[in-house]
C-alpha cells in the first residue's frame, strides 16, 4: 500500500479540497491507465475501507450514498502543496467580500514509485488541444509518458498460466520481479493463408463495391440534370473519394487478419542467440514476444518440411498471385521455410525468412501457400525493465520515434529470471539496448550498477 500512496496523494491534490469517488476513479484511470477496481480487488477492500487505511493522505466520509475524500496536510508531503497548488494572495483590506473562486491545481503523474524531496523537478508537456485551448499536464522529469497514451502494435489477451517462481532477494532486481510476477500475456497471431475461398470473398467484396460505385455514380449524374454541372461534379468526386477510402479500409482490415509471428524463438545456427520481437519500447519499459516452448517450434518445422516435400507440387498449394505482405512457404537450400513477402519484382520476390532473421531474393516458382497449421507456435509476451541506465529529457522523444516501429533483439545471456538483451542489425554487429539508448542521447548510465544484468523478464 505504501507504493500507491504517492499516486493517490497527487490525484487528491489535483482535484481540490474535496472530491467524490466517481471523479477520483475517472482521474485515476486517465493518469495511470488502470481501473481502480483492480487495486481494490488486490487488497480485498471496498473504496471506503481502503481510504480509511490511509488517514495520513486523505479523509473519507459518506454523503448521500457516495464517498467523498479530502486531502490532509502532513509534514512528509507538505512540499507537494507548494509545488501543485497555486494559492491566491489575500487582500489586506477587502471592502467587499470576494466571490468564491477555488484554488487552481495542476495534475501530476507518477508512473513508478519515486522518492519525493525538495529537489524533485517538474516540467509541463503539451498533450493536445481542445476547444477551450491547449491542454498541458505536469510530468516528472525522469519519467516517460504513461504507457496507455499510445496503443501497442499487437493485440494482447489475458490467459491463465502458471505463476512464475519469485526470487527471494532484497536487491532492486528481485523487488521488480515480485512487483510484476503476475504479469503474463499472450499474443493471438495466425498466418495469412490465401486460399481460394478467401480470394472469392475478396472478389465478391470488390464486385459489390463496384456495383455500389456505379449506382451512386448514376445517381450523381441524375442529380446533375437538376443542378449545375459544377455542384454535381463536386458531389461525384466527393463520393468517389469516400468510396476509395472505404475500399482501402476494407483492404487493410482483411490484410491485417492474418500475420506470421515474426521472428520466432529459434536458435540461430552457429550462435548462442535467440531472436525476439520488441512490440512496445520506452527508455524504461518495453514489451516483446517470444516462444514459450522452443521444442514446439522445432517439431512444427519438421512437420512442415515433411508436408511440403510430399504435397509441394500440388495445384492447391501453387501461388497464383504474389502480393506484398502475404505469408508464404518457400523452398531454399533443400528445406522449406516460412517467409513474408516484402516486395515483388519481375519473376522474383524479396522475402523475409522469419525463422532465420535474414532477407533473400527468391524466384516465384519456389513459393507455395502457407498452411494454417504451420502459422503459429506457442508464444509468450514478456515485460521488461532496464537496469544500469536512466532516461533523460530526450527519452520522451525517443519513445515518440519508436512507438510505431518493431525492433528486433536477441537474448545474449540469462541468470535465473534476468536476461541481457541486445539489439541486432545483423549477425556480426550487435549493440546492447543500454548502449543504443546512450548513443541516441536518450539515457545516461547509473554508476555502481552491474551492467551485465540489463533487463528482467517475467
Amino acid at each position: 500500500m505504501e507504493e500507491i500512496k504517492p499516486r493517490i496523494r497527487s490525484i487528491v491534490l489535483s482535484k481540490g479540497r474535496t472530491t467524490s469517488e466517481t471523479e477520483f476513479r475517472k482521474e485515476y484511470y486517465d493518469l495511470l491507465g488502470e481501473n481502480f477496481d483492480d487495486v481494490l480487488r488486490r487488497y480485498k477492500m471496498s473504496f471506503y475501507e481502503f481510504m480509511q487505511k490511509i488517514p495520513d493522505i486523505c479523509q473519507v466520509r459518506m454523503k448521500r450514498n457516495e464517498c467523498f475524500i479530502s486531502y490532509v496536510s502532513s509534514k512528509e508531503t507538505q512540499h507537494m502543496d507548494n509545488l501543485t497548488i497555486l494559492k491566491k494572495k489575500a487582500c489586506k483590506t477587502p471592502k467587499v467580500s470576494p466571490s468564491y473562486s477555488p484554488f487552481k491545481y495542476k495534475n501530476s503523474y507518477n508512473n513508478i514509485k519515486v522518492s519525493y524531496d525538495q529537489k524533485t523537478k517538474y516540467r509541463e508537456v503539451s498533450i493536445g488541444t481542445s476547444y477551450l485551448g491547449k491542454k498541458s499536464k505536469k510530468f516528472y522529469e525522469s519519467l516517460p509518458l504513461p504507457p496507455h497514451l499510445s496503443k501497442p502494435t499487437i493485440v494482447f489477451k489475458q490467459e491463465d498460466i502458471k505463476k512464475s517462481k519469485t526470487v527471494e532477494s532484497n536487491d532492486i532486481e528481485a523487488e521488480t520481479i515480485h512487483n510484476f510476477r503476475h504479469l503474463s500475456l499472450s499474443t493471438t497471431t495466425t498466418s495469412k493463408f490465401p486460399s481460394q475461398s478467401l480470394q472469392n470473398k475478396s472478389q465478391n467484396v470488390s464486385e459489390t463495391n463496384n456495383l455500389l460505385n456505379d449506382r451512386e455514380a448514376s445517381n450523381a449524374s441524375s442529380r446533375c440534370q437538376n443542378s449545375t454541372d459544377l455542384s454535381a461534379q463536386q458531389f461525384k468526386n466527393t463520393f468517389l473519394n469516400m468510396h476509395a477510402l472505404k475500399t482501402e479500409t476494407y483492404r487493410n482490415y482483411i490484410t491485417g487478419l492474418f500475420s506470421i509471428p515474426c521472428p520466432k524463438m529459434m536458435q540461430i545456427p552457429g550462435h548462442n542467440f535467440f531472436e525476439i520481437e520488441v512490440v512496445e519500447f520506452t527508455p524504461s519499459l518495453f514489451m516483446f514476444t517470444h516462444n514459450h516452448d522452443q521444442m514446439s517450434a522445432i517439431v512444427m518445422m519438421n512437420e512442415m518440411n515433411i508436408h511440403y516435400n510430399n504435397l509441394g507440387d500440388s495445384k492447391e498449394l501453387m501461388v497464383l498471385a504474389v502480393n506484398k505482405g502475404m505469408s508464404v512457404a518457400v523452398a531454399d537450400e533443400g528445406k522449406w521455410w516460412r517467409a513474408e513477402v516484402l516486395d515483388v519484382e519481375e519473376g522474383e520476390a524479396i522475402l523475409d525468412f522469419v525463422d532465420l532473421g535474414v532477407r533473400k531474393i527468391v524466384n516465384l516458382k519456389f513459393l507455395r501457400y502457407l498452411e494454417r497449421g504451420f502459422a503459429t507456435v506457442t508464444r509468450k509476451s514478456c515485460r521488461g525493465s532496464l537496469f544500469g541506465v536512466t532516461p533523460n529529457n530526450k527519452g520522451l522523444q525517443f519513445r515518440l520515434k519508436t512507438k510505431h516501429r518493431k525492433m528486433k533483439a536477441t537474448i545474449k545471456g540469462h541468470h535465473n529470471n534476468i536476461y541481457q538483451l541486445s539489439i541486432v542489425d545483423n549477425l556480426t554487429n550487435r549493440i546492447t539496448i543500454e548502449e543504443y539508448l546512450i548513443s541516441q542521447g536518450s539515457a545516461v548510465r547509473i554508476p555502481g550498477i552491474d551492467h551485465s544484468m540489463s533487463a528482467i523478464l517475467i
